[in-house]
């Protein structure tokens, strides 16, 4: 039986916000942008996860919490009655202690992985997290990095397993086939978006024209997107990062990494980057 979550996967900083607005303007079909504070919702969100379970998880352990995200993930599928629900998700894939899938197959209608070069990445995710660049290189390459695993379990998000970011990549490209896992580029989105967007449109079922595609390919635009944040502010900007939307641009990462960072990402990852285009066969970096 299919579920009927898509998960939006991805390694922080990848793009997923940005896929997000696109969907809820697909699916609004409006004449105006939908309103960036209105966007698929977060799938570790803690007060959600509470909603479902009946609990409150400032008491739980992680391990605790893990084992009961499966059942608040069926949950959420059989409440959608057969309509698409979205759900954006930075964990990676990954079995539990206890052999349970975390994300449960028969709530799953498809997966979109969405991909950066690991060098933007942390350059974006250096200045959201508001921390020094060399820290954010030691954590993408931290394979047990998790977020919001806190001592005292208050955080707004639950405890998320992200994994260095070869090993979140390779966990989603690499799930059963029944995750149902269809592979989009962050560069792609930027330079081939018509062709990038229908693709993953035909992946999860909407029925969808091209009409449609564009139009909310064009209300979450980069510069819609960053214009609706200094209007009203976004409410997924942390308090100490001066915005969320910057740039949206690739190979930003050229003007903030040394040779040094940049040596040290591709040392742990070059493999993956290769397999994704990021790398040619020589080691070469590749401009997309």
């Amino acid at each position: 039986m299919t579920g009927n979550i898509v998960w939006l996967a991805s390694y922080p900083k990848s793009g997923n916000t940005w896929f997000r607005a696109f969907i809820a303007n697909l699916i609004s079909e409006s004449a105006e942008p939908v309103d960036i504070n209105k966007l698929p919702p977060d799938g570790n969100s803690r007060a959600s996860f509470d909603a479902a379970t009946g609990l409150d998880s400032t008491h739980l352990l992680p391990e605790e919490i893990d084992r009961l995200r499966p059942v608040y993930y069926d949950r959420v599928s059989a409440a959608s009655r057969d309509a698409p629900c979205f759900y954006k998700i930075h964990d990676a894939w990954r079995r539990l202690s206890d052999g349970q899938v975390l994300f449960p197959p028969e709530a799953t209608r498809c997966s979109i992985y969405i991909v950066r070069n690991p060098l933007d990445v942390a350059q974006s995710f250096a200045h959201f997290l508001c921390r020094d660049l060399d820290r954010v290189i030691a954590e993408m390459n931290d394979d047990d990095y998790y977020l919001n695993r806190e001592e005292r379990n208050i955080t707004r998000m639950l405890p998320q397993k992200i994994s260095d970011w070869s090993s979140n990549v390779l966990s989603w490209l690499e799930a059963p086939a029944d995750m149902k896992v269809h592979l989009i580029r962050y560069e792609d989105m930027l330079r081939n978006p018509l062709q990038t967007f229908t693709r993953a449109v035909c992946a999860f079922g909407l029925d969808k024209d091209e009409a449609a595609i564009l139009q909310a390919i064009a209300h979450s635009s980069f510069a819609t997107l960053k214009a609706m944040e200094l209007k009203s502010s976004f409410r997924e900007k942390p308090p100490k990062a001066d915005s969320f939307f910057r740039t949206g641009r690739s190979g930003a990462w050229r003007a903030v990494l040394s040779d040094a960072q940049v040596a040290a990402l591709i040392a742990k990852h070059h493999a993956v980057m290769r397999r994704l285009g990021y790398l040619d066969e020589a080691g070469n970096i590749v401009d997309l």
